[in-house]
């Protein structure tokens, strides 16, 4: 499972490599939590569980804000 290195986080952000076929997403995890988020065509949860809704809200600004990194790392993956 390839990981997006992004510093100073909570959370894990990796890409399940059996879904690159999907539209574009990752997967974000912390203790027994996990959430996807879709990246491409906007930024959106794609489902949730576990997360309360105030952090999932710092997981979506993060991932906006991270961005380009994610995408970058995603490409990589495909190369």
């Amino acid at each position: 499972m390839p990981r997006v290195k992004i510093p100073n986080i909570p959370w894990r952000v990796s890409f399940y490599s059996f879904d690159l076929r999907e539209r574009r997403h990752v997967h974000v995890f912390r203790e027994r939590m996990e959430c996807k988020v879709w990246i491409e065509d906007g930024i959106e949860t794609a489902w949730n569980r576990g997360f309360p809704e105030s952090e999932m809200n710092d997981i979506l600004r993060m991932i906006e804000s991270n961005l380009k990194l994610i995408n970058d790392t995603y490409e990589q993956l495909l190369a």
